[in-house]
């Protein structure tokens, strides 16, 4: 047997063990006390200066100070509360936990738990002082089975069906403001995507409705679930009451079956090709547009290289089918071109498949695991040790890429609508609602006031009315919708036009995009009717 196969069969099990165990570092890992200062740091970036497309994972309070120096735009701590230490202008997205009742590890009931509980002390309370957050509802649902499943909120399809419906219905009904965003699931294989399909149809017959959720979520990494004979391999596993034989096959340490994005193979070398990476991505969003879901942001909550690099008497404890060690310049590089992916031209956009309001964007944000974890992950850290002192070569590497960029705003005007209106006699006028949407696609947040304003001409010198807008996140993350009334209408075709950053205040990344036009029609009945002939 291959060196390199005879380390990987030694260490999967222990390998398989760390990971199920995120979820509980998340809960008891203490913080240190006092936050040292970062002797590697460049300065605490202003919320100007932050990149909403790139985020961070946090284990204990000590990590939010680190968050402003690393130039991440956004972070989570899987659960529903902010670290304090975290600057202000850094975006939270609260994680809300579920977990399927089972009897035993693997023996599934038809009850699940929420965390925190649909109460009015629970949930109720975190989502009064948090209008408008964003609510991830559970993390890694199909995770399983393991003997260690419980580790995440592992959940049958069904179930998580049930399960969102209740929670979506709860957030919602206490701030229609909030956003609602589906659990990341371990990864996107066949098996993952029928795990999906079989959620979509529960909720479909329960609810008769697609599941409604404002923004989709994934975890993005390449690992095995099953071994060649399609055993469950306790690494990704097979996804819970999904089909095994649609399992992505260990390599056996076999070299020759790696790096083809079109097999069921999925090797160690593979985790960092950036090429199964795209792959993913692709066909998630080809399972969002089939479902009519391709105009909604998706967010990669959770992906890095998970493998470790521990060095032993023989070189590292983890090789490849190459041979190769997941080296901190090897993570540090699937970093920079991952990231370039996400917020550079080509690849990653695509007008079939992509969010049309975000220049066909097939990513709309991607989060790094993690600052600092002892565990799983460890080769990603971004700090060499919970003290956080120093960075690593990865943390180095994150900083120099923010470091990098300018991220700004950039408004984007969408869908006026078209609007009816009649009027009784010619000695009477007409009053309309005119509305659009309106984004923020850049790569910054807007953290100062902008003005909407609706025009009754093309040189925009006519206002109608205008509305003041306080901030906007960007990233296409949410939309707006503005409106004014148009009084004083007599029969006739008007058109109107809608000016984001009417005043000219915000630098942004194009000026092309913030005006759009609409269309009203008064008396169209009396206006338009058709000519027939026979």
């Amino acid at each position: 047997m291959p060196k390199t196969a005879k380390k990987f069969r030694t260490t999967i099990g222990i390998f398989a063990l760390l990971i199920t165990l995120l979820a509980i570092i998340a809960t008891v890992m203490p913080a240190t006390g006092k936050i040292p200062s970062d002797s590697e740091q460049l300065h605490n970036l202003s919320a100007a200066e932050l990149s909403c497309r790139f985020g961070v994972a946090t284990f204990g309070e000590n990590q939010g100070a680190m968050l402003s120096s690393l130039g991440a735009g956004w972070y989570l701590d899987f659960s529903t509360s902010p670290i304090n230490s975290a600057p202000e202008n850094i975006d939270f997205l609260p994680m809300i936990r579920l977990n399927q009742v089972k009897a035993g590890d693997n023996v599934y009931l038809d009850d699940y738990t929420v965390s925190p509980p649909l109460t009015e002390a629970g949930l109720g309370a975190i989502i009064d002082d948090n209008l408008g957050a964003t609510w991830i509802v559970g993390n890694e649902p199909d995770r399983g089975p393991t003997a260690h499943s419980s580790a995440q909120d592992d959940m049958m399809p069904d179930m998580y069906a049930r399960a969102f419906h209740d929670v979506y219905e709860y957030i919602k009904t206490r701030d229609p403001s909030a956003q609602v965003a589906t659990a990341g699931l371990v990864e996107i294989t066949p098996g993952r995507l029928q795990y999906l399909d079989m959620i979509s149809e529960a909720y479909h017959a329960a609810y008769n409705m697609e599941i409604p959720a404002d923004v989709w979520t994934i975890h993005l990494y390449v690992m095995p679930e099953v071994t060649p004979n399609y055993m469950p391999n306790s690494i990704a596993s097979v996804a819970v009451g999904t089909d095994p034989t649609l399992g992505m096959k260990s390599s056996d340490g076999t070299a020759q079956k790696c790096g083809n994005v079109n097999n069921d193979v999925y090797c160690f070398a593979d985790h960092d090709n950036v090429a199964f990476f795209k792959r993913q991505i692709r066909d998630f969003r080809t399972w969002m547009k089939a479902h009519g879901q391709q105009h909604k942001p998706l967010l990669i909550t959770e992906y890095s290289i998970l493998y470790g690099y521990e060095l032993d008497a023989g070189g590292c404890f983890l090789q490849d089918e190459y041979g190769q060690c997941f080296t901190p310049t090897r993570v540090s590089n699937y970093l920079r071109k991952t990231f370039d992916l996400v917020n550079g031209p080509g690849e990653l956009r695509d007008t079939n498949l992509g969010m049309a309001v975000d220049d066909y964007r097939l990513v709309q944000q991607i989060l790094w695991y993690s600052v600092y974890t002892p565990w799983v992950g460890n080769a990603s850290n971004l700090y060499n040790s919970e003290a956080l002192t120093v960075k690593t070569a990865v943390g180095a590497a994150f900083q120099a890429e923010m470091a990098e960029r300018t991220p700004v705003p950039n408004l984007f005007a969408w869908n006026a609508a078209s609007v009816a209106g009649f009027v009784i006699s010619p000695a009477t006028t007409a009053t309309v609602t005119l509305s659009a949407d309106i984004y923020n696609n850049g790569d910054a947040n807007v953290n100062n006031p902008f003005t909407i304003t609706f025009y009754a001409d093309e040189a925009m010198t006519d206002s109608i009315g205008s509305v003041t807008v306080t901030g906007m996140s960007g990233c296409a993350h949410e939309s707006m919708k503005v409106s004014v009334d148009w009084h004083d209408l007599t029969s006739g075709v008007y058109r109107y036009w809608v000016k984001a950053d009417s005043g000219d205040l915000l630098v942004e990344g194009s000026e092309s995009d913030n005006v759009i036009s609409g269309v009203v029609l008064i008396n169209p009945k009396q206006a338009f009717l058709p000519v027939l002939r026979k």
